[in-house]
């Protein structure tokens, strides 16, 4: 006979209990998505080496089972590949976000490509880790990712500067045509489609994000494409407060 929770007796914890306690709410629950098994177990042994994380479980991409997994395991952060085969990383980031907004995500690949950055870090990921640098990286925004809001964050590496001093020097340096280009990446407007909207070709809007890169001075397409949707953010942040400033002095 299984005893109903109020029927039994709470015996108070011991000292060393409570601490334990304590200390296992400290550590963060670390959920595994990878196709590949050895990536997979490499990336759990990574992981439950450190004091501070432990993973609750791993599974394949598959974007039904990684809703379930997380519903059943309440992990802090989700560590996916969205490389995988037939899109199904994506699928299911997109279904876990969907699921739990407030979840962390931390989007694994196998290449930084500036379509795929984008679209990952616009479907809401904290982060992005190029496959390569996983071992170097992927503690650090694991760990980053708890402090920081979606989109905030990529590849456990920090912007070249101060976030303002960095906006306002891109308005000072970029012309128009380069700022659309910003606004346009961080609404997360594939490449194709920008060309289409300024009547270009797509090498010209590729020469553009290279040089907006230099005059910028981020060395990688990730940090990039960050900067473009703090930029967007910001951009709408400020619309929204001058139109409540208007309303308000009307």
């Amino acid at each position: 006979m299984i005893e109903s929770p109020s029927s039994l007796q709470r015996i108070p914890a011991t000292p060393a209990q409570a601490e334990g306690a304590r200390i296992k709410k400290t550590v963060t629950r670390v959920l595994v998505v990878e196709n590949h098994e050895l990536v997979r177990r490499g990336l759990a042994a990574l992981v439950n080496a450190e004091k501070d994380m432990a993973t609750c479980g791993e599974i394949a991409c598959n974007a039904g089972a990684a809703v379930a997994a997380v519903a059943a395991l309440g992990p802090d952060v989700v560590v996916i590949d969205v490389s995988a085969s037939r899109g199904e990383g994506m699928e299911a980031m997109q279904r876990i976000r969907k699921h739990d907004t407030g979840l962390r995500i931390v989007a694994l690949a196998m290449s930084d490509r500036p379509d795929l950055v984008e679209r990952v870090l616009n479907a809401g990921a904290a982060a992005f880790v190029i496959k390569t640098d996983v071992a170097a990286r992927v503690l650090e925004a694991i760990r980053r990712s708890q402090k920081r809001t979606p989109a905030k964050e990529a590849a456990g590496e920090d912007a070249p500067e101060n976030s303002r001093q960095l906006a306002s020097r891109a308005g000072r340096c970029l012309d128009r045509i380069e700022r659309q280009i910003v606004e346009m990446i961080g609404r997360g407007i594939a490449t194709k489609a920008i060309a289409v909207r300024l009547g270009m070709s797509v090498a010209k809007v590729e020469t553009y994000r290279r040089r907006i890169r230099e005059k910028l001075n981020f060395p990688t397409a990730t940090q990039f494409v960050q900067f473009c949707v703090q930029w967007t953010e910001r951009a709408a942040l400020t619309a929204t407060r001058e139109i409540q400033s208007q309303a308000c002095a009307s």
